[in-house]
């Protein structure tokens, strides 16, 4: 998925927490968790609810994108 601006996910690992660097990125599924519930601007998000619903988005978009080809879709 294409992530727009760097996002601190907040998954906690043994060393601090996880930062999602701007670009095309490939996920796990703890990461895009982390990714879809951030919400604070400390953790890179700017529009609150809103920039929190479009990253939600983008997730849903692309495990669609992973699970379905090309060819597939309407």
């Amino acid at each position: 998925m294409n992530v727009p601006v760097q996002v601190d996910a907040g998954v906690m690992y043994e060393h601090g927490t996880t930062i999602i660097k701007p670009g095309y990125q490939c996920l796990s599924g703890k990461v895009a968790l982390g990714y879809a519930r951030t919400r604070d601007i400390a953790q890179g998000v700017k529009g609150g609810d809103v920039e929190r619903f479009q990253n939600q988005q983008r997730v849903i978009l692309a495990i669609r994108d992973k699970s379905f080809p090309i060819c597939l879709r309407w």
